[in-house]
């Protein structure tokens, strides 16, 4: 029967074994308690060091006197790794660390296959056996055969990594979970598939691999170890953990899974919120909607999760849009948050009805906006660097298109901001200039970070501004009530949301 490990394994490497001893040590000193589980990326060593495998073979002694697991892995250059030598050469080293006490000895399906059925058993006596198979180009549409492949081989755990180019290539990796009866590995690489290292242990996965402290070796869309022990609770997580998240593109400068999974956590809750890089919504929802209890959208999003969804609250069918999906027994609901999110900042500070409101933009928040504000009675007008996109919206909503060359003349009670310009990672962006800003209020949606260009334009000028931050908590707070039934911990969500943001 296979040994049960931890669920987070950290990636360790270094040139020198000095370097790798190193940075074992300092690793395990920062996992948990009984959490302790390393891979030891043997192919980064330097040829001199590989040659000596009894002072190896010490090193994993070691690991096992401070009561930590450990993977043993010398991955060839055919496999994607580093390791030049013959894979009997490679199987020599492996079985001198089998032999030293190694938690897990990890041989790739090339090597297993040339080496022989023999061969691997006699490795299998010495220390458990994981067989893996890696594709850092693609995720193949025979991907399931790549299972069966490795299940040729007997072994006690399998590995199968893939590239995801598509969120569906994420799907076909993590249905391989269901038949693994815990002893399959599976996720996939790249920024499409950095969610599924998460996923996969709801899925079934027995463990799932993290970045290191000093992050030497380059997992493609691998997550540091911190965030797996924190902010996933990634120990925690299992078959009956519910999973939420937020997709869009770009989507890796998002701060909802930090203030949404130390809510859930403040909570006692057995649920995970994860980001989902999508550049198309249709394959993403195709791949996804059947695994998720509950999704936030962002752009470009908001108008299609509208569209997939099977019922639409009055925001949502008003403004076309949007930013919150929740499954329901007969389906999956949408609700636009986006809306309370603007109303109750604005509300504190003026009547809306009457009042002479900017929109500038023309997507997903920008339709909730104009809708929100012409049902409470404001006299809306749009801009937005497409003229087009700015008439389309206004002919449905019976708001009015200002051109760009007017903003000098014109007053406004409020300006809200709604495009990505001045989002992080490019904060240098700026949709207005400084006389365009005649207003007594500006609403930036932009909440990394925390200041954005335009909010200190407008402070310069001595308006009101009300930042991204109120809003971006405002709707979360709504959000995280309609996914759990709960009344959110807002302090402790605006306390980790300052703590994370871009200054």
């Amino acid at each position: 029967m296979s040994k049960a490990f931890p669920k987070v394994c950290v990636t360790v490497a270094g040139n020198i074994l000095k370097d790798l001893r190193d940075r074992a040590l300092a690793e395990i000193a920062g996992q948990p308690s009984g959490a302790r589980f390393l891979e030891l990326r043997l192919d980064f060593l330097r040829p001199e060091v590989l040659s000596e495998p009894q002072s190896l073979a010490r090193l994993v002694r070691d690991l096992r006197r401070h009561r930590a697991a450990a993977i043993v892995t010398l991955r060839s250059v055919a496999a994607g790794g580093n390791f030049q030598g013959s894979a009997e050469e490679q199987l020599q080293i492996l079985t001198t660390l089998a032999g030293a006490g190694a938690s897990l000895v990890d041989v790739e399906i090339e090597s297993a296959e040339h080496l022989g059925k023999e061969a691997m058993r006699g490795l299998r006596k010495l220390a458990p056996l994981m067989v893996s198979f890696h594709d850092y180009r693609e995720t193949p549409s025979t991907v399931a055969e790549a299972l069966v492949r490795l299940r040729q081989v007997a072994a006690d755990y399998y590995k199968l990594v893939t590239m995801a180019n598509d969120p569906l290539d994420n799907a076909a990796v993590l249905d391989l979970l269901a038949g693994g009866r815990g002893h399959l590995v599976a996720f996939t690489m790249g920024e499409i598939g950095r969610a599924t290292r998460v996923m996969c242990l709801a899925a079934g996965s027995p463990f799932t691999y993290a970045a290191s402290l000093t992050g030497e070796v380059s997992g493609i869309g691998q997550i540091p170890a911190a965030l797996m022990y924190g902010m996933y609770r990634s120990h925690r997580i299992g078959k009956r953990t519910r999973v939420l998240g937020v997709v869009g593109h770009p989507i890796g400068h998002s701060l909802s899974p930090v203030i949404h999974n130390v809510a859930l956590a403040a909570l006692g809750l057995d649920t995970v919120y994860v980001a989902f890089e999508a550049p198309h919504f249709e394959s993403f929802w195709s791949a996804f909607q059947t695994r998720l209890a509950g999704l936030s959208i962002t752009m470009p999003h908001k108008e299609a999760a509208a569209r997939a969804a099977d019922e639409r609250d009055e925001a949502a069918e008003d403004a076309g849009a949007a930013n919150t999906l929740v499954r329901r027994a007969g389906g999956w609901k949408a609700y636009n948050t986006d809306v309370i999110g603007l109303l109750k900042p604005l509300e504190r500070r003026m009547k809306l009805k009457g009042a002479r409101v900017l929109v500038a933009g023309a997507g997903g928040a920008a339709r909730a906006a104009v809708s929100v504000l012409i049902q409470a009675g404001s006299r809306v007008s749009i801009v937005n660097r497409t003229a087009a996109h700015a008439a389309a919206l206004a002919a449905e909503s019976g708001a009015l298109v200002v051109e760009r060359e007017a903003l000098v003349r014109n007053q406004y009670d409020a300006i809200i901001h709604t495009t990505p310009l001045g989002m992080t990672p490019e904060v240098s962006g700026c949709f207005f200039e400084p006389q365009e800003l005649n207003t007594r209020i500006l609403f930036e949606t932009v909440y990394t970070p925390a200041t954005t260009r335009l909010m200190r334009l407008a402070q310069a000028r001595g308006i009101e501004v009300i930042s991204g931050v109120e809003m971006f908590l405002t709707q979360a707070v709504e959000q995280f009530r309609l996914w759990t039934g709960k009344k959110a911990p807002e302090k402790v969500m605006e306390d980790a949301l300052r703590a994370a943001l871009p200054r």
